[in-house]
Order: C-alpha cells, then sequence, then structure tokens
C-alpha cells in the first residue's frame, strides 16, 4: 500500500472543509485515496496496542484488566466498536493482564503511519467507496469521514468530512483504452469550458465591475488622496493587483463598444477570463514600432566587433561615434 512519505507537508489549510466530529455512539469510518494506484477505500481507526499501563497516560483508574494476554484483548476490542469515533487502546497492568479503553480519534491523520497496513483500494471512485463503507457499517450509527453523500443514504450514516479537491479521482481511468480515454475527455473538457463561461458571467465580471466602481469612488475623493491600488488593496482584501487588474480588463473588454464584433469574429470558442483576453487582443490596434534608439544600435556594433576580435573596426567605430556625438553638441 503507498503511504505518503514521512517528509510531505500536512494539507493546506485551503484544500480542507469545515467538519462535524463523530457524535457520541457513532463509529468512524475513513474513506481514503490511495496516492500510488489512485483508487479507494476505507478503514475504521485500528486498534492501538501500547505496553505497561503505568508507562501510558491518561489511562482510566478504574480500567479493568479481564484478559490473560495480549492476543486475546485485541480479538476482544475488535469484536465492539469503538464510539464517537475513538479508538481503542491496549494496555497491560503490573501482574501481566490485558485490558482496553477508548481513546479520541485524531480528526486529520496526517502522518504515514494513520492508514494501517492491508487496506484494500478497491474502489475507483469515492462514491463506490463511500457505498462500501456504508454497507460495513451493516445498519449501525456511523460516521464516514472523507466520503461523499450517495443515493439512498441509510439514517444511520451521516458524513462528516469532505474529499476536498479529491473528489472526482477516478481510479478507473488507467483501464481505459485511447478511444475511451478520449471520449471522457472530451466530455469533460466541454463541461469545464460551460463552467469556465458561468464562473466568467457570474463571477469574474462582476468582480471586474466593482473594481471599476471603486476606481470611480477613488476618482471622487477630494485630494490629497491614498494611491489607488494601495487603496484598492484594502478595500478588496484577498486579491492582488495582478489579478484585479485581469477581472478589470475582462469587465472593461465585455461592457466595451466592440464586444459584440469580437464575440461575432472570434475564433474561438468564448469560455472564461482567458479566452476574453485572448480575443481581445486580436483585435487591439498595435501603433507602429518605436525604432530602437542609436545608442542601442552603438552598442551591438561596438560589442559584435570586440566579440569577432576586429580591433581595427573597433577602433574606427570609437571614432565615428565621437565626432558624431562633437557635431551633435556643437
Amino acid at each position: 500500500m503507498a503511504r505518503r512519505p514521512r517528509t510531505d507537508p500536512p494539507p493546506h489549510s485551503l484544500i480542507t472543509f469545515t467538519q462535524p466530529e463523530p457524535a457520541a455512539g457513532e463509529h468512524l469510518i475513513r474513506v481514503v485515496l490511495d496516492p500510488m494506484s489512485k483508487r479507494w477505500g476505507f478503514y475504521e481507526p485500528p486498534v492501538v496496542v501500547e505496553g505497561d499501563a503505568g508507562d501510558v497516560p491518561d489511562v482510566p483508574a478504574d480500567l479493568e484488566y479481564p484478559f490473560d494476554d495480549q492476543i486475546e484483548a485485541i480479538h476482544a476490542a475488535l469484536k465492539v466498536r469503538a464510539s464517537a469515533g475513538h479508538q481503542w487502546r491496549i494496555v497491560s497492568d503490573d501482574s501481566g493482564r490485558w485490558g482496553f479503553h477508548e481513546i479520541p480519534h485524531v480528526a486529520h491523520p496526517v502522518d504515514a503511519d494513520a492508514v494501517p497496513d492491508g487496506v484494500q483500494f478497491h474502489f475507483n471512485t469515492v462514491v463506490e467507496a463511500t457505498v462500501g463503507a456504508v454497507n460495513y457499517a451493516a445498519g449501525e450509527p456511523a460516521a464516514i469521514h472523507g466520503g461523499v453523500t450517495v443515493p439512498s443514504m441509510p439514517a444511520n450514516v451521516r458524513i462528516v468530512g469532505s474529499p476536498g479537491y479529491r473528489a472526482c479521482i477516478d481510479g478507473g481511468l488507467y483501464d481505459l483504452d485511447q478511444d475511451e480515454l478520449r471520449a471522457v475527455y472530451e466530455q469533460t473538457h466541454r463541461k469545464s469550458g460551460e463552467q469556465a463561461r458561468q464562473t466568467a458571467i457570474h463571477h469574474d465580471i462582476p468582480i471586474g465591475q466593482q473594481a471599476s466602481a471603486f476606481i470611480e469612488l477613488h476618482r471622487r475623493m477630494p485630494k490629497p488622496r491614498p494611491k489607488l491600488h494601495d487603496w484598492l488593496d484594502e478595500v478588496m482584501p484577498g486579491m492582488n493587483k495582478r489579478t484585479r487588474q485581469r477581472h478589470f480588463k475582462c469587465f472593461a473588454i465585455v461592457s466595451s463598444y466592440d464586444w459584440p464584433d469580437m464575440v461575432a469574429l472570434a475564433e474561438e470558442e468564448i469560455t472564461g477570463m482567458a479566452s476574453i483576453l485572448r480575443v481581445a487582443q486580436r483585435f487591439t490596434k498595435r501603433g507602429p514600432r518605436k525604432p530602437e534608439p542609436s545608442w542601442k544600435k552603438r552598442y551591438l556594433a561596438l560589442r559584435n566587433a570586440v566579440a569577432l576580435r576586429r580591433y581595427a573596426e573597433a577602433h574606427q567605430l570609437i571614432e565615428q561615434y565621437d565626432s558624431e556625438d562633437a557635431a551633435a553638441s556643437s
């Protein structure tokens, strides 16, 4: 089973979601992705085997030790599901007898050992893995972490965590041939373009107009007024200057007189901000190219002469430039 290397940092907070905790009486089932095969599986938090209870923190003082050996205690714990997403911890007393008690679960395990060995990744999608976890719960109250809501979700099961940006990873793609995979790509690409179009219409361009309105407010401010972009950083937090200007440009383009002609004559489907900017660029009137400054031509000529070891030519160029500069200053 592939597990996250120990050197990997924890997932960034931006790719996690607010998650409710398992409630009392619910046992926890985690739905997880195998980073190697890109397939899905699920597991319950494993039993934690410790040694002498005197060396382990937070062992209940009234804990009973009814088992003669460790294996017997583990088997007994495996027959009883811990509640509220907790795990069973196996400990022994001074006489060598064993017992077990609940310990709190880890809400967001990131260590490589968080996924126990032996987990089977039989499912192509998170939906299939969630259905498998629901069936595994077998009617008992369960909280599924990392799963998704599926059709006919039974009342005894609820989702307490999201797979986040991994939700649409499908291990079955690696079983497709070229034609099948291309058909899937074309469908996804078409949906992606439509989604980008809707995002531009309902979010990107409105943000550009809001930037335009803020700029107008800034223009009306009495002097002395703050620098425009410093002020925009303050009133539009969470968006840097470059991104804000990109939204503003798209709004300016689609609200211009030329936009209907751009749409009619566009050589590509307009799906989002990137395509809006590309189409507009083709309609931009470019002025005549500025001539290169004389000093740049002088430098290149002198550099080439020296690089090719044409020192006589270099001396002639220096004398020529000196004469030209003297004539220009007289």
